[in-house]
């Protein structure tokens, strides 16, 4: 059995929400001056103004990685395509939603195939041509895993029987759910798109993440935020393409095992909502330095267009540079956020399309910023363990591999 799984589970998946704060009230000092809380209206608010840790020290995450699953070619059973979830549900099972062939595979703790659920199709147990999406545990242990592209989700057994079909409302383009709660409710999510759709305009669809019953009818919607703004360049044809707006990032959310964690994706800010929807911290931080956008928009313009696999492509993103749009005055703070299994919010910084490297802010759940933790290049987290990082990555030929990373929590 190899050496990092022994930790207990708790599974949390991805989200997001903001709202305005009003800043009255008394203030108490906390940790030298770093770290101040005050209390606004019964709002507990929290700003950083340095991490816990000292400069060179924190938590560290092994660079060489512990278990590796994912085969470029040979046995079918390791070969991965287009994972969108993975787990360790015990010391001796890992689960990956492969969602490339409608699959959902078990593997021991050494990384050897043990079996496979679900296949393309509209039966129970069965996922859309699209594949299967997040996947999260509920309380009794079983795994639901969401099929946007169907409305829908298949809950199964931990050791892959099927069990049930939740079934969503249709009143919004693709709605999924993308977590649980311990009390075994569900935070669902959905879009609801822009009603003007015009060809030079700008246009923002409304993400709205709500708390599900295990029935996956809707309790209660927990918050409401805009994507990230689009430009419709008109092609003079009657149709349009869509351009996002530089330096801009879709809001982010992960769902805690009582309560939401959002962040906006453009301050330094995350904010927790208990279940009934009401706000119940906001946690400000203050970066060393924030990049200003006019000092990379240049380079940012040369990427884009550079990157661009078609002449078609390379000349509409000219065309939408050339407007000089105006662009937030710097660069976003937060791209992603994840819960891990002892309840600390991991906030990933934005990062720029030439930047490899990606370092994730961690948080006490009491909003005590502790500082940054560098992961291996490429790889994307999936679920924090104790002592693990576990995660998917691809290689140079585009090779999927979903790896285990060595935690050390103790900051040296």
């Amino acid at each position: 059995m190899s050496e990092w799984a022994h930790v207990p589970n708790r599974l949390a998946t991805l989200s997001a929400m903001v709202v305005s704060i009003s800043w009255g009230c008394s203030e108490v000092d906390v940790g030298r001056g770093s770290f101040t809380t005050r209390d606004s209206a019964g709002v507990v608010i929290v700003e950083n103004h340095n991490p816990a840790w000292a400069s060179g020290a924190g938590w560290r995450v092994s660079s060489v990685a512990l278990l590796s699953i994912g085969l470029a070619e040979g046995d079918s059973t390791h070969q991965l395509y287009q994972v969108t979830a993975a787990a360790r549900l015990a010391p001796d099972t890992i689960v990956i939603v492969n969602a490339g062939t409608s699959e959902v595979r078990w593997y021991d703790a050494d990384g050897h195939f043990i079996r496979s659920i679900g296949r393309q199709g509209a039966g129970p147990g069965e996922f859309s041509r699209m594949g299967p999406g997040s996947m999260c545990v509920l309380p009794e242990r079983n795994l639901l895993i969401a099929d946007p592209i169907q409305q829908r989700a298949n809950v199964f057994t931990p050791a892959g029987e099927f069990v049930d079909v939740i079934r969503l409302a249709g009143d919004a383009a693709f709605p999924s759910i993308q977590g649980c709660f311990a009390d075994g409710s569900l935070l669902g999510w959905r879009s609801v798109g822009s009603p003007e759709r015009v060809p030079g305009t700008i246009i923002q669809s409304q993400f709205v993440w709500s708390r599900l019953g295990a029935d996956g009818e809707r309790i209660a919607d927990l918050a409401s935020l805009p994507s990230s703004p689009q430009y419709l360049l008109d092609q003079g044809d009657g149709t349009a393409t869509y351009h996002t707006i530089p330096f801009t990032v879709r809001p982010s959310a992960a769902a805690g095992p009582d309560r939401l964690y959002s962040a906006p994706g453009g301050p330094p800010l995350i904010e927790t909502r208990r279940l009934d929807g009401s706000l119940e911290m906001a946690i400000r931080w203050e970066p060393a330095e924030r990049v200003k956008s006019a000092e990379v928009l240049e380079r940012y313009r040369s990427y884009t267009i550079d990157s661009q696999d078609r002449p078609d492509r390379r000349s509409q993103w000219s065309k939408f540079f050339d407007l000089d749009l105006e662009a937030p005055e710097d660069v976003a703070s937060v791209q992603t956020l994840k819960v891990d299994d002892l309840g600390h919010v991991w906030a990933e910084r934005y990062r720029l399309p030439w930047d490899s490297s990606a370092i994730w802010d961690v948080f006490t759940p009491e909003g005590r910023w502790l500082g940054g933790v560098g992961l291996p290049p490429g790889l994307r987290p999936l679920h924090i363990g104790g002592d693990f990082v576990l995660g998917v990555s691809r290689d140079e030929l585009g090779v999927e591999r979903v790896k285990v990373h060595g935690l050390d929590r103790i900051a040296k």
